[in-house]
């Protein structure tokens, strides 16, 4: 008793054989539940994963049995809406992007095969026959012409692939300058107007005053001199070529419209791709697939578009959209 309180003091014993056999049962319980658990949580993460990733592993098995023999093949896409669709369709743009292109350049070399190999070796035969008979210069005239004709095909086939390849690139500088769209167009409408008439076919235009808009004058003309030559080429005898052009307060649009036969709507997608051949048969000379695809370069590094609609058996339409003002 101290200051008239009433202190207990209670001590309580245990033996330390008790507290270290405790211990023991429960170290011994965690050695065997932590080995268990991560093998109970382990094998639902392994399995996850591997359902997981079984699309990608199913990606990759197509990719490594894909050559250029069967780009056709596709990469399954799993029906989700995740990253792994977004790899897949990415995969299959790709692939379909280089079958494109390694169908085009087969149907280059095709091309190249039918349209400069055979011309030249009878070219090369003519001239042949020619020296061994020792004829007078009258006679080879001509030949002379037969065989300037073709050099001027080569040589436009090859100034069409250079070109190109410098747009490409990026290495053909333009020149820019104001140009008077209306005024280029009628001067080629009057260059194609012959080769239409020789077909019957009635050729019109619907043109404002003037169009004037920052472009080089020489490759505007390439791009529009193509879409008549091909218009040209594929309208019917007896038909109409109409060519309209109006602006609005940024761009200038052109259309070229003919009653031909047409294009495909398998081919639509393509039309614009070098060498490309459509897979309707035609009786006109169909030439090398450079004419549509060099067309839209020129369109593009105009900073413009060029689209087209069609129908078989109703004709197309190519329209042309130019800024007015080449952005700096």
């Amino acid at each position: 008793i101290q200051n008239n309180k009433v202190l207990y003091h209670v001590e309580v014993a245990g033996p330390i054989e008790l507290l270290s056999l405790a211990e023991q049962k429960l170290i011994g319980g965690l050695l065997i539940l932590l080995p268990l658990t991560v093998l109970l949580a382990g094998i639902p993460g392994i399995l996850l994963v591997k359902l997981t990733l079984k699309p990608v592993d199913t990606m990759i098995t197509t990719l490594e049995h894909t050559t250029a023999e069967n780009l056709k093949l596709k990469v399954h896409i799993p029906d989700t809406k995740d990253e792994l669709k977004r790899l897949g369709d990415t995969f299959n743009d790709m692939l379909e992007r280089l079958d494109r292109s390694f169908s085009s350049q087969q149907s280059f070399i095709q091309a190249i095969s039918n349209e400069l190999k055979a011309p030249l070796a009878a070219l090369k035969k003519e001239c042949l026959d020619t020296l061994k008979k020792h004829h007078d210069p009258k006679e080879i005239e001509p030949l002379t012409k037969r065989a300037l004709s073709e050099i001027a095909t080569c040589s436009k086939v090859i100034e069409s692939l250079e070109t190109l390849a410098r747009f490409d690139n990026n290495r053909i500088p333009l020149e820019i300058r104001k140009v008077n769209l209306v005024n280029l167009i009628d001067e080629i409408l009057a260059a194609v107007k012959p080769q239409a008439t020789e077909k019957d076919i009635a050729t019109s235009s619907i043109l404002i005053n003037s169009i004037i808009i920052d472009g080089d004058e020489k490759r505007l003309k390439e791009l529009f001199q193509s879409l008549l030559d091909n218009a040209v080429k594929y309208t019917r005898r007896k038909g109409t070529i109409t060519v309209s052009a109006h602006n609005d307060k940024k761009n200038a649009v052109v259309t070229v419209r003919d009653t031909g036969i047409g294009i495909e709507e398998n081919d639509l997608p393509y039309i614009f791709d070098r060498f490309y051949q459509t897979s309707r048969p035609h009786k006109a000379k169909t030439g090398f697939g450079l004419g549509l695809s060099t067309a839209k370069a020129i369109a593009q590094v105009h900073k413009g578009t060029i689209t087209v609609e069609s129908k078989p058996g109703e004709g197309s339409l190519f329209t042309v959209i130019l800024p007015l003002s080449y952005p700096v």
